[in-house]
């Protein structure tokens, strides 16, 4: 009897985990967006030192702007995409966030 448990357990347990390995393998929302496209979009403030800023070559820089190629180096990983391209796009003020938002939304 005791055999038959842990040959349940471990039925149970494998089938867990492959349940696991093919959840990790679906993508939905950005990122499957972010997949089907090859690029990820960022919005940046153009001003807002030290956070976000554009330098000399009129590039963004900055904090955030850090911050967020960390996050892009990860989501390549895990899309296993490591050409995804990274536009930026600039906003100004508060009402261009839902510019940005309709930008992105229009590309995916």
């Amino acid at each position: 009897m005791l055999d038959h448990h842990k040959k349940l357990l471990a039925l149970v347990v494998a089938s867990c985990l492959a349940a696991s390995a093919v959840q990790a393998e679906e993508l939905t929302g950005t990122l499957k967006k972010i997949k089907e496209s090859g690029t990820i979009t960022l919005g940046y403030r153009d001003a807002s030192l030290p956070f976000s800023y554009l330098n000399d070559a009129q590039q963004p820089i900055g904090y955030s702007i850090e911050l967020c190629q960390k996050i892009v180096d990860q989501i390549k990983v895990k899309l296993g995409e490591p050409d995804l391209k990274t536009e930026y796009v600039s906003v100004v003020a508060r009402a261009d966030f839902g510019a940005l938002l309709t930008q992105i939304n229009a590309s995916g």
